[in-house]
């Protein structure tokens, strides 16, 4: 574990001092789609710096004839990240990124359930340009969520969960 720690360190040392390379260009706008399922836009205003705005959504309907039952849920999510690139090496960047999402779920009709949940993560990050269009990124990170759950407005839930976060995603760009 501490040898782990030794080279995780080592390699974040090393990449805060590596030089600036053209692989993303400044101004860039581009599609990203991404695991955990997600669309999104990304801007880069500089070369040290972007801003990627997301979207996720997800509906299920479920007729259950033998229970005479009926549930309808519905997901939806919206986010948004500063990627800070703290090193480039030709065509591969590396990013720290602060992460806010905002999510609400509801289901209905026979269980009535609505939540809101909010969510901060901090993540650690690589990019890799294929080329001037097309690129594809993962990243690590651990995060905080809150949320509220209210059953047919009867009760509340609040719950407080830390996590880690994993994601892996490509970029095209306009």
């Amino acid at each position: 574990m501490l040898r782990r720690m030794t080279l995780m360190l080592i390699l974040a040392v090393s990449l805060l001092n590596s030089r600036a390379a053209s692989a993303q260009e400044k101004g860039q706008t581009g599609l990203t789609m991404g695991y955990p399922a997600s669309v999104g836009l990304v801007w880069q205003p500089s070369g040290s710096f972007a801003l990627r705005p997301e979207f996720a959504f997800a509906t299920t309907s479920n007729d259950d004839s033998f229970l005479t039952s009926q549930r309808h849920t519905t997901s939806l999510g919206v986010g948004l990240s500063g990627l800070f690139y703290v090193g480039r090496w030709e065509s591969l960047s590396t990013y720290v990124s602060p992460r806010f999402v905002y999510s609400r779920f509801s289901s209905g009709p026979d269980v009535g359930s609505e939540s809101n949940t909010y969510s901060l993560t901090g993540s650690f990050g690589t990019q890799y340009a294929m080329n001037r269009r097309f690129g594809v990124f993962g990243e690590v990170g651990f995060g905080y969520s809150h949320g509220n759950q209210e059953f047919s407005g009867r009760s509340t839930l609040t719950t407080d969960s830390w996590s880690t976060r994993t994601g892996i995603g490509v970029l095209v760009y306009f």
